[in-house]
């Protein structure tokens, strides 16, 4: 239903024409032409005027009809706000109005859009009993305090408004966020308190319903990032790579209850990750008994020593670590690849299994930094798409034979060092 029943008035500061769209409850309307403030209920008094202020870039008018959320609305005012803080982030209010439905806001910011409503059914009086918490309850829905309270400041205004307002004007805030990114906020000007409600909305088919130029629309309407099927597979690829990488540890020596002390050999074939010494005892005091050696078959020497629930670690070069429980102790160690003797004693009724290629948090978190890393580099370097499984696939081999690091490092020299040779 469009609202029909408008009708004119003349500025009594500049004599335009002024039209009047907004309904009986309209206080004052500002002038579009000459910024003056005209009180509607004293024979339209000039009471201020907002001076030396160039209108906000919005690509919404007054008198505008479109619809949101299946009601026509029509556009009767606009207010812009600024705040303490962050004086050059202004954003607009669209004020709504529709015979049948009342009064509403569209709140534009940088191209995006979203719609607010007074509710009449918050519970005030609870809010300021319990002095402003930092959550609340509305609708059977959760909201959390998103920033202290903050003051905002009418910087610009236009149109047909409930009430007088004028420029400076302070009104203190609570923005409430629940989990669907919707937004109660409290408001407070001077001793009235108001509660709105704010949703977000498909910005592109509002600005369609309000007629809105679709070039325009293109440019103001923030861009999706849209990932074409080579980057999806790139990124899946990836991604179960990592989730392989973390369960990829597997056992090279196991023993287990025997009384007999003996030597054996361990092959370590791998030495991207760490490898994992678990050592599991019936009681405490067996563990105070056992031995282990762990002897590198090339130089001899001893690069691991377990001594009385103790560790030593032969070389600087090798990092490890421990934690031990009440009858179990965990050994980290960094062993470079190669064969080495191992040689238990007292080693009865203990089980040792070693794992290789242990992946340890720290390394998770690295694999999962590259692979931000890399999505990045993909996302802002604009590949051939024929090449982009390519490096993908680079990216995996590598990382599995090389490590993560050394593997991005050469994708980034063969790039610019394909990218000058084509200059040339």
């Amino acid at each position: 239903m469009s609202n029909k029943k408008t009708y004119s008035i003349k500025c009594t500061s500049c004599n335009a024409p002024l039209n009047i769209l907004g309904g009986g409850r309209i206080n004052s309307v500002t002038c579009e032409y000459c910024n003056s403030v005209l009180d509607m209920n004293n024979e339209y008094k000039v009471l201020s005027q907002f001076e030396n202020i160039s209108r906000p870039n919005t690509p919404f008018k007054l008198g505008m009809v479109g619809v949101i959320n299946d009601i026509e609305w029509t556009i009767i005012a606009c207010v812009s706000y600024k705040t303490d803080d962050y004086e050059d982030n202004i954003w607009s209010e669209l004020s709504l109005y529709s015979p049948l439905y009342g009064y509403a806001w569209l709140v534009y910011e940088d191209g995006k859009l979203a719609f607010s409503k007074r509710v009449r059914d918050f519970d005030l009086l609870s809010w300021e009993l319990k002095n402003k918490p930092k959550t609340i309850f509305y609708n059977k829905t959760h909201y959390i305090l998103a920033e202290e309270e903050y003051n905002s400041y009418i910087d610009f205004v236009e149109g047909e408004l409930s009430w007088i307002a004028k420029k400076g004007d302070k009104i203190r805030c609570w923005d409430y966020i629940g989990l669907k990114k919707n937004v109660v906020t409290i408001e407070k000007i001077d001793k009235e308190i108001e509660v709105y409600k704010t949703d977000k909305i498909d910005a592109r088919k509002v600005y369609e319903s309000f007629g809105i130029d679709k070039e325009i629309i293109d440019d103001i309407t923030p861009k999706d990032i849209k990932f074409s099927p080579q980057t999806k597979l790139s990124f899946t690829i990836i991604f179960l790579f990592m989730v392989y990488a973390f369960f990829s540890s597997y056992t090279v020596y196991y023993h287990t209850k025997s009384s007999v002390d003996y030597n054996r050999i361990l092959n370590i074939t791998s030495d991207r990750f760490l490898t994992h010494i678990e050592i599991k005892a019936s009681s405490y005091r067996l563990l105070k008994k056992l031995k282990i050696d762990i002897i590198n078959t090339k130089s001899k020497d001893v690069e691991l020593t377990y001594r009385d629930n103790n560790v030593t670690f032969q070389h600087k070069l090798l990092s490890g670590m421990e934690k031990g429980y009440k009858n179990q102790i965990d050994i980290y160690v960094k062993l470079p690849k190669g064969k080495y003797i191992i040689s238990p004693k007292n080693s009865k009724n203990i089980s040792i299994t070693i794992e290789q290629s242990y992946v340890r948090m720290i390394y998770i978190s690295t694999m999962i930094a590259l692979y931000i890393l890399y999505m990045i580099i993909f996302l802002i370097v604009e590949y051939k798409k024929q090449n982009f499984i390519y490096y993908t696939l680079a990216f995996v081999i590598g990382s599995l034979s090389i490590g993560f690091l050394p593997t991005i490092i050469l994708l980034i020299i063969f790039k610019v060092y394909t990218s000058k040779k084509a200059k040339k």
